[in-house]
Formats: C-alpha cells, sequence, structure tokens
C-alpha cells in the first residue's frame, strides 16, 4: 500500500498542520458566545481569504509544477470561495447587496458545496492529464456565475425556510455531497500513486473534515445556532486548510527544499571539486573563488573575490578570449598559460560559460579551470621520447646500411693489400682509403652510440672517481676565465655504466658548457643519491622508478630556449657554426644515458646557465663485457681449418667474409638468409659454426637464427654482426638468456679481418660457451 500506516503518521503528527486551525477555532468559539454574526463573517472571510490564496499559489505555480490535479482544485476553490463571499454577504444581518435572507444566504452555500464535492469526485481522474489553466478557470467560472444569477432570479430550489429550518431539499442534498465526498476519498485515494504521499493525505483529509462539516449542517435548525452550526464552520475551516497545506507543501516548500538541497550538493560539489570554480561579472570582477581556485593559482578566496584577479592570472591572449566570450552566444573552452601567486607559470584549461538573465543578457562568466601542467609536461616528455626513439630507429638504420658499404670497401681494401704485396705507391693510396674508411667508420659509431640500446662493455663503476680523473683533461679544454666546482657525495652508490662512454659524455657536456661560457664562468659537477618515485615516472615516462645515481653538471653561460632545449638531442643539430661541430656530441650522451637505463633532464634559463642531470640506476650485479683486439699483425692471426657457414643479405660483404675466411684457413659456406642457412645446416652436419648478419629480409633474423641453431645442432657454435643492433626481446619462451649472450659477443660492423680472426678463433675454441 503506498499510503502505509509508517508513511501517514508523520504528516499527520506535524504541529504546523494543527496549530492554527485549533488555534482560529479557539479565538472563533469564544467570539461565537458574544457574536453569532460575527463569528459566522469571520469564518467565511477565513476561508474565502484561504480559497483566494490557494488559487493565487496554485496558478503562479503550475508552469513550474506542472501539478494538474492541483491546478485543478486551485481553479476551482477560486469560485467556491466566490460563491461562500456571496453566501456571507447575504447572510441576514450583514445586508450589503441585498437585505439579508436567510433562504438566499443557504443558497449560495449549498451550491458551493455542490461545487466543492464535484470538484474532489473529478478531481482524480485529471491527475495524468496536463490542464489548460486558462480553460479551466473560465470554465468553472461560466459555472458558478450561472448559479448565481439562477439564485438570484430565484429559480433555485428553497432550502430554508424561517420559523420551521432547513427544507428536505437541503438536508438530502447535504446527504448527497457527503455521499460525493465519500466517493471523492474512495478515487483520491486509487488514483492518488501518482500524486506525492503528503499531498494525498493532506487532500483526504480535507474531503474527510468536508464530509463532517457536511453532517453537522443536516443537524441545525437556525442559522444564528452555534451548536452544529458553529461545528459545521470550524470543520470547515480545518478543511480548507488542509487544502492550502497540500498546495504549500506541493508548490512551494517543496521546490524549496529541493532547491536547497540541489544549492547544498552544488556548494558541496564547488567546495570539494578538482577543478577551479570562478565567477565574474562583466568588469570580470571576481565573485566566486573555490578553495581549488586557491590552490592552483594560490590566491585566496578574500584576495580574489572583489577584485580584479584576471590581470594576475591571466597573459593578454586569454584575456582577449574572455573579451570575446561576453560578445558570443554559449560558452567556450581555451588552454593557456597562467600565472600563480608566486610567480610560476603554468597551463590551464578553461571551461567558460556565459551567466545570463531573463532577458537574455550576459551579466557573467562561470569558468571551471582545470590544472593541465603535469599532464601536457608528461605528454611532452612522451613525445620527445617516442620521437627520440622514431629518430634512433632512423639513425641505427642509416648507420647499419653505411656500415655495410663500409665493410665491403674495407674488405676490399685490406685484400687489396695483401695481392698487391710490396708495391709502395699503391700501398699509399690504399693507406688513404684505409684512413677514409676509418673517419666514416668513426662517425657510424657515433650515430650509433645515438641508437644503440644495448651495453657493450658495461661494469660497475663509481662516477666521483671517473669525474675526478677526468677532472684534469676537463680543465685543460676549457678557458682560463672558467672554473670548476665539485661537490661529489662521499657515500655514492656503484652504477653499471660504460666508463669510456661516460667520459665521452662528460667531455661533451663541458665542451658545450665552454662555448656556452665566452665571458667564462663556473662549470659544476655535482653527485648524489636520489630515488625516483612512482609521480616522477608519471611526469617522465621514459624515467624508471627506484634507487639512482644522479650526475649534475651546469654551467653559467648564455642558457637555451625551450626550442632548443627540445632538439639538442637529435643527430646532427647543432648551434654552433657551419664547420665547428658535428651536431653528433649530444646525441651520443643521449644514446649512453639510454643504454645505460637513465634518464636526463635539461634546465635552461636565457642569460642565467644551463643544468643537466643525468639519472643513472644503481648497479644491482657486476657487470662485465668481453673485448675483442684487434691489434694483431697479419701474421699473428690466429687459423683454423673448421667449416664455418657465413650469412648475409648483403652478397658483396659475404665475398669479404669468405676471403677474409679462406685467407685463414678455413673451409666456408655461404647463405644469403636465414630459411637457405637452415636448409644447408640439415644438409651439411660437419658445420662448426655460424656467422650470420642480424638485420636480414624474410621472417628470421640473426637472433632467430642462432637460437634455432643451439637448439636443433648440437657441437655448432653461433657468432652474430651487425652494423645496428635493435633491442632485441625474444623471450616469450625462455631465450632471453641466449639472446643476452649472443649480444654479448656480437662482433661490430665493419670489422677487419684481425677482428674477424680474433672472434671467430674464440667462438670456436669454446672462450664464449652458450
Amino acid at each position: 500500500m503506498f499510503l502505509g500506516a509508517e508513511k501517514v503518521k508523520p504528516i499527520i503528527a506535524r504541529r504546523v498542520l494543527w496549530i492554527f486551525p485549533t488555534l482560529a477555532s479557539m479565538l472563533l468559539i469564544v467570539l461565537s458566545q458574544f457574536n453569532p454574526i460575527a463569528f459566522h463573517t469571520l469564518v467565511e472571510l477565513t476561508t474565502i481569504i484561504i480559497s483566494f490564496v490557494v488559487f493565487a499559489l496554485g496558478w503562479s505555480t503550475y508552469r513550474s509544477s506542472q501539478n494538474a490535479f492541483l491546478i485543478f482544485l486551485a481553479c476551482g476553490y477560486f469560485w467556491i470561495g466566490s460563491l461562500d463571499l456571496m453566501h456571507a454577504f447575504v447572510f441576514p444581518g450583514i445586508d450589503i447587496f441585498v437585505e439579508g435572507n436567510a433562504n438566499l444566504s443557504v443558497q449560495f452555500w449549498i451550491t458551493a458545496r455542490y461545487f466543492e464535492a464535484l470538484l474532489f469526485l473529478v478531481a482524480p481522474f485529471v491527475i495524468s492529464r496536463k490542464q489548460n489553466q486558462y480553460a479551466l478557470f473560465i470554465g468553472f467560472g461560466i459555472v458558478s456565475i450561472t448559479l448565481t444569477v439562477f439564485i438570484l432570479l430565484g429559480q433555485f430550489p428553497t432550502v430554508f425556510v424561517e420559523g420551521k429550518g432547513l427544507t428536505e431539499f437541503k438536508i438530502y442534498s447535504e446527504y448527497l455531497i457527503v455521499f460525493m465526498l465519500a466517493i471523492a476519498v474512495v478515487n483520491i485515494y486509487r488514483q492518488g500513486k501518482d500524486l506525492e504521499t503528503e499531498e494525498t493525505v493532506l487532500v483526504i483529509l480535507a474531503v474527510i473534515f468536508t464530509v463532517f462539516a457536511e453532517i453537522a449542517f443536516t443537524l441545525y435548525d437556525s442559522l444564528k445556532a452555534v451548536s452544529f452550526g458553529l461545528v459545521g464552520h470550524l470543520l470547515k475551516v480545518y478543511s480548507f486548510w488542509f487544502i492550502f497545506q497540500a498546495i504549500i507543501i506541493t508548490n512551494l516548500r517543496k521546490p524549496y527544499t529541493k532547491i536547497m538541497q540541489a544549492e547544498e550538493k552544488l556548494s558541496l560539489h564547488i567546495t570539494n571539486t578538482p577543478l577551479g570554480s570562478i565567477s565574474w561579472d562583466t568588469n570580470f570582477i571576481c565573485t566566486e573563488w573555490n578553495k581549488s581556485a586557491e590552490e592552483i593559482f594560490g590566491y585566496s578566496a578574500d584576495e580574489a573575490i572583489g577584485k580584479h584577479p584576471v590581470e594576475a592570472i591571466l597573459p593578454s591572449e586569454a584575456r582577449d578570449e574572455l573579451d570575446l566570450l561576453l560578445m558570443q552566444k554559449g560558452g567556450n573552452q581555451i588552454a593557456s598559460n597562467s600565472i600563480t601567486g608566486d610567480g610560476r607559470e603554468i597551463v590551464c584549461n578553461w571551461y567558460n560559460t556565459q551567466i545570463t538573465n531573463d532577458a537574455g543578457e550576459v551579466t557573467g562568466v562561470v569558468s571551471l579551470v582545470q590544472d593541465i601542467t603535469e599532464k601536457t609536461e608528461m605528454e611532452k616528455t612522451l613525445r620527445q621520447s617516442q620521437k627520440m626513439e622514431a629518430v634512433g630507429q632512423l639513425t641505427g638504420g642509416i648507420a647499419h646500411d653505411f656500415n655495410n658499404m663500409l665493410g665491403i670497401i674495407l674488405g676490399n681494401i685490406e685484400l687489396l693489400r695483401l695481392h698487391l704485396g710490396g708495391d709502395t705507391k699503391a700501398a699509399k693510396y690504399i693507406d688513404s682509403a684505409y684512413e677514409g674508411v676509418e673517419r666514416g667508420t668513426k662517425i657510424t659509431k657515433k650515430l650509433l652510440s645515438f641508437s644503440r640500446t644495448e651495453f657493450d662493455k658495461y661494469q660497475s663503476a663509481k662516477v666521483n672517481d671517473i669525474i675526478t680523473g677526468m677532472e684534469d683533461l676537463i680543465s685543460k679544454s676549457l678557458t682560463p676565465k672558467i672554473t670548476i666546482e665539485t661537490h661529489l657525495a662521499s657515500d655514492v652508490w656503484m652504477t653499471n655504466i660504460d666508463p669510456t662512454d661516460f667520459e665521452d659524455t662528460l667531455l661533451n657536456l663541458s665542451l658545450n658548457a665552454r662555448d656556452a661560457m665566452p665571458d667564462g664562468g663556473s662549470l659544476i659537477f655535482e653527485t648524489s643519491n636520489k630515488v625516483l618515485d612512482e609521480a616522477y615516472v608519471r611526469l617522465n615516462p621514459d624515467s624508471t622508478a627506484g634507487d639512482h645515481v644522479l650526475v649534475s653538471i651546469s654551467d653559467t653561460g648564455i642558457g637555451m630556449t625551450s626550442d632548443i632545449c627540445d632538439q639538442i638531442f637529435l643527430p646532427f643539430f647543432t648551434t654552433k657554426e657551419v664547420g665547428k661541430g658535428t651536431g653528433l656530441g649530444m646525441s651520443m650522451v643521449y644514446g649512453f644515458i639510454k643504454r645505460s637505463g637513465g634518464h636526463i633532464k635539461v634546465y635552461s634559463e636565457v642569460g642565467k646557465g644551463t643544468a643537466f642531470h643525468i639519472f643513472l640506476p644503481k648497479a644491482v650485479e657486476e657487470a662485465q663485457g668481453a673485448k675483442v683486439d684487434s691489434g694483431i699483425i697479419h701474421e699473428d692471426l690466429p687459423r683454423g681449418d673448421e667449416v664455418i657457414l657465413v650469412v648475409d643479405d648483403e652478397k658483396e660483404l659475404v665475398l669479404v667474409a669468405s676471403s677474409y675466411l679462406e685467407n685463414l684457413g678455413y673451409k666456408v659456406l655461404t647463405a644469403t638468409n636465414g630459411e637457405q642457412a637452415l636448409e644447408k645446416l640439415h644438409k651439411d652436419n660437419y658445420i662448426d659454426l655460424l656467422f650470420s648478419d642480424v638485420v636480414m629480409p624474410g621472417d628470421i633474423d640473426g637472433f632467430d637464427l642462432g637460437i634455432e641453431v643451439l637448439k636443433a645442432f648440437s657441437g655448432v657454435k653461433v657468432l652474430l654482426t651487425s652494423g645496428f643492433t635493435i633491442n632485441h626481446q625474444k623471450t616469450a619462451n625462455g631465450d632471453g638468456p641466449i639472446v643476452k649472450k649472443l649480444s654479448e659477443n656480437l662482433l661490430n660492423k665493419p670489422y677487419n679481418q684481425a677482428e674477424l680472426a680474433v672472434a671467430v678463433r674464440r667462438s670456436l675454441d669454446g672462450e664464449v660457451s652458450m
């Protein structure tokens, strides 16, 4: 049941429901003892006023409430009040329009009660139907005016006879009205599921009190009697008061309560939202400034509200956007730099919406502000990292192809030298060509140091020792006006790095600092232990959380703009004059840091200087690397007679490698791809060593081939070579250790005969075991 006791009792128990009619009844009872006419007039005026107020409230709130049931009652009660007003005016002893006439007065009374009963009887059936309030008002008015005319023209049945009392028509009419009201209660109960519970309870109470009032009016025989007539009139006051309460609760109290609750929720959201909420008037004077706005901009509400903070927090281009917003409809979204109270520049998203009045005029702007500085920095860092990775791949690919060409040239030069013997003139040309190849090899090594992601010769090292050892060399490379300062932590952790690469990094950064300080200055080296947490990693996606050694190299030079800072690690990028730099120094620095698993941050300000913060992971194990000694003369090269399978997609390189190996006494088989190599391995079971390039066309690269050979062909050794080795990740089937071992012993291109001879012999003799 939708009207259970647990719902009805709290409504009926409300004191406000009973206090007014009870106090009014007490005063009216006292008044009735002194002046029955005054009592009657005051009762009727009270209910008439309530009727008109009910109408006024229902009429004015219908547009927002859309409550068809209550607008139906409100329009009806206006005309019920009008009929009751006529009843009061023609009451004996009042004599306003006509001389007091008991029958005339009761006729208006009974007409109003019929109207009221019919109103309650029909009202439940209009609950779900939208009503035209004007049509209702006019329709009810026509009925009321028509009845009034009938009464005044004497066409209405007699209801009261002086000396005899009520006529049968009046008495039976009251019973009929009671019956109609009883049916109305049932209808309201059945149809009231679409109404508010309080609304339904109050209307039913009004009908019930009207029923008892009508019963009381069937029992009196004199208009001036104060017994049953008094009771009936007082019950009528209660009935009208309940209707008034229903209108108040539904159309005023509940909406205002909902508005207050909505305002409280909105205030709670505005207070606790991470977005800054700011309201401005048309002059951009701040009228609202929430807690998040305080946190974002560093100004308290007292500092902002009533003042003009736009100048303080917005750059000029954002102010222009807000000015434009006042002249256009709707809202906009802009991202702009903003200034905090302590002078920091932050990036914010502004979601701006106009505030308009009922006439559609713009009265201000509401702005929701989101601080996206952290997000913007993360995106910028990620884009930079992705760009550097893409450039690294491109650079490595170019270096790979160039190394292959250098390998072909180098191989043929060495073979020519062997065949020409003692021709000194030709030897000069060969030496000159050899020097050119070496210069090209150095350039490709610099390119590969940027793109390479594996370690070559890494070991556990203490950066303090390396910095101290390099201090004299760095000092000699600087101008006399530059002083070196070192602040090295005594307890700095060990880190796994290639010491030579780290020395090159220190020297590169020092030389750049020298060029940035033509008039002298300070070059500062600092070391410390640093723990990077997840919050830092979120801001810097190319970093990793954990223990790190921080190496800072800073200068007091001319500094760099943000545009230059974004490009300094790109290969061949330089700000120096033509011929004064290759543009590869900083890319080598970046490559070393990436190979070491580290991270670099650059801070620079024009006119103040630059600082490079290098984060190197703390060493977790002793690192070691294998070196191939190529400083051996041709006559002393290690030789052999084993069978070697040479695999490379460059036929010229296959020819060079084969010639090198054959000159050293080895038997050579060749293949140009992984598939062909596997066929020969299955066919010839006497192969001792697979010597393969890494990057090859097809589905099988050098690592795939090496893994397959080590698993399927017992006794066959593997040596890989490459001009560019990407970070290989074939670990899904537990091949990670094999890949790592193959990578550690990889022979870099371009190689000469001595380097190949030593690497092959070591692999065959088992110095490098798989």
